[in-house]
């Protein structure tokens, strides 16, 4: 008789939360709290907000028995600030870590349903991460997104490529195997690299049906020629960014699969959509298209070494 070993599921006493914080709004107290009643510790990674809300983070954290402040200076980034987490959670022995944006807010019973759906993966070795299903808040009211499905898998949950930073549920075991967060990604496709990087292990994220309540901005949407095209009014420095990140991303995960080719054929074409949106719908057009076209020749001329395979 073979006798199958009991995966080790994430809970409460093995997994830690990981919020990065950058000038967060005076609501995030109520946002931690929830979390904090559903994981080991909370690591606030705060990336250089102002004296004033800081001190309502070390608040947070000296009224809270589990939520530890940890402060950059400056704006290091989200790859540096998840990194951070990342290390301390490694070398405290915990097994599981959920990262979070500072805007997002946890469902009462989020961890618990997690942790059930990778419990009924098949393969737990080669399930890397568990994301939740994400209920958008916006301006238009809440809806909700469920990531494609794209794989072969269970009825009871999906198998899906892509997630997003905020709600993933990781191994820390992972990191090992796959490298940490990429800091050459200040902002923008950090979650997408590491999300292909998985897949080029070979690793599953799946979905289950936990529900995370994720505020969008204030996006417009626009029908142009037919399109409905979706503009979210970024600051300048964030088109930079995305420009810049987007192809730096493609140079490092471009390889011959079927998957990662498709993704950036299609994600390509956003670089012109994006473009259109700022000089047909977005105020502060010259600064933004400059900014735009600065970041897509840093991307361009990046230079990438020593890259782990």
């Amino acid at each position: 008789m073979t006798i199958r070993n009991s995966p080790l599921l994430p809970g409460k006493a093995n997994t830690y939360a990981i919020v990065v914080s950058f000038h967060p709004d005076v609501n995030l107290y109520e946002r931690i709290e929830l979390i904090s009643r559903q994981v080991k510790k909370v690591l606030i990674i705060d990336n250089g907000s102002s004296k004033e809300e800081l001190e309502r983070l070390r608040v947070i954290s000296l009224n809270s028995l589990n939520v530890d402040l940890i402060t950059n200076e400056e704006n290091l980034g989200i790859s540096r600030a998840l990194n951070i987490g990342v290390s301390i959670a490694i070398n405290e022995g915990i097994d599981w870590l959920i990262t979070l944006d500072q805007d997002s807010c946890v469902s009462k019973d989020m961890m618990h349903r997690m942790s059930l759906t990778y419990e009924k993966c098949s393969d737990h070795e080669q399930v890397a991460a568990v994301i939740p299903t994400y209920h958008l808040l916006s301006e238009q009211g809440t809806k909700s997104e469920v990531v494609t499905h794209d794989g072969e898998g269970d009825e009871q949950f999906k198998y899906v490529k892509l997630a997003a930073t905020s709600g993933t549920l990781l191994k820390t075991k992972i990191f090992s195997v796959v490298g940490t967060y990429d800091n050459d990604l200040f902002v923008d496709y950090v979650d997408f690299e590491f999300c292909i990087r998985l897949h080029i292990f070979k690793y599953f994220i799946v979905q289950s049906e936990a529900i995370l309540y994720h505020e969008v901005g204030f996006p417009v949407i626009h029908n142009f020629l037919g399109l409905k095209l979706v503009v979210k009014n970024h600051s300048k420095e964030r088109k930079y960014y995305i420009a810049k990140n987007r192809l730096i991303t493609y140079k490092k995960v471009l390889r011959l699969d079927r998957f990662i080719i498709r993704w950036i054929a299609i994600d390509f074409i956003k670089i012109f959509i994006y473009f259109l949106t700022i000089i047909v719908f977005e105020s502060e057009k010259k600064e933004k298209v400059s900014y735009y076209i600065k970041g897509i020749y840093d991307g361009l001329t990046f230079s990438i070494a020593n890259q782990k395979t």
